[in-house]
């Protein structure tokens, strides 16, 4: 009897575990949705502001209909890049399109997107290593710029 016990809690504790890891792999899948999703949201925002800038170059308006016709599995995520950044107020603030910069020369980080879309949460005067996904590139600067979501901060010293 204590065998066919045992057996039976081996057999439970298998199920268990194999239960726990399915939900992990699916809120897994959900965060990545949720981020590619937001990733493409920045794109066609930064997209959009590119459109103000040049409005007859035509490629910015076929990315732009690449991007709103995207499908979630067909995006891959782009490259992640961290900087430390002090925020000032004369270089940040609570919208879209501020810019984090190392150096005068660049390159120049352009935020179009957030997670969360509450850019109040990044408090002025506060050091900040800051994680976030370069969406777009810019057109016609000299030195690089880019479109960025905003993935992740936390403040430093």
């Amino acid at each position: 009897m204590k065998k066919i016990i045992f057996i039976l809690c081996l057999i439970g504790l298998f199920l268990v575990s194999g239960c726990q890891d399915n939900i992990k792999r699916e809120t897994r899948t959900i965060e990545i949705n949720d981020l590619k999703q937001n990733c493409i949201n920045a794109t066609i925002y930064g997209i959009e502001l590119e459109i103000e800038r040049f409005p007859n170059r035509t490629e910015l308006k076929e990315d732009l209909l690449k991007y709103k016709n995207m499908n979630l599995q067909d995006y891959e995520l782009p490259e992640k890049r961290e900087i430390i950044y002090e925020t000032h107020s004369s270089h940040f603030g609570s919208e879209r399109n501020d810019v984090l910069s190392e150096s005068r020369s660049g390159p120049f980080y352009h935020i179009v997107g957030i997670r969360g879309n509450n850019y109040s949460i990044i408090e002025l005067e506060t050091r900040y290593k800051m994680g976030f996904y370069l969406v777009y590139q810019k057109t016609a600067y000299t030195y690089p710029n880019y479109y960025i979501y905003l993935d992740e901060w936390t403040k430093t010293k």
